[in-house]
């Protein structure tokens, strides 16, 4: 176990559930997707990269700024997954933007509002 291991590990104070989305047959015949939790409790550390903000153009409002969630080694994230993370009794909704990075000690993965628009 590296040193750094322990530190970031000491950092996760947030638990999430991990959500992909599944392909899946009706009996009509019509493919549908639908979110199946993947993970759950999974311990975790939010850190937001900005302060979110809105932002409104001449139609719809856009919330902005980013965000990183941290994870334990030796999780798999796909692209598009959603997250569910539990901070200070109350649920926050995410979605990956980008490609997960794989480090020896954890994982990071840059998220969005699960819902950007208003």
């Amino acid at each position: 176990m590296y040193g750094s291991d322990r530190a970031i590990r000491v950092l996760f104070t947030d638990t999430c559930n991990i959500f992909a989305r599944e392909k899946s047959r009706r009996e009509d015949g019509v493919t549908v997707f639908d979110d199946a939790c993947v993970l759950a409790g999974v311990p975790c550390r939010l850190s937001y990269d900005t302060y979110p903000a809105a932002k409104q153009n001449n139609r719809t409002a856009h919330v902005t700024g980013g965000a990183v969630v941290f994870l334990p080694a030796g999780i798999e994230v796909a692209p598009g997954s959603v997250f569910e993370l539990a901070r200070d009794g109350k649920i926050i909704r995410l979605k990956a933007s980008g490609i997960a990075k794989y480090y020896p000690g954890h994982v990071e993965i840059t998220v969005k509002p699960a819902e950007t628009e208003a």
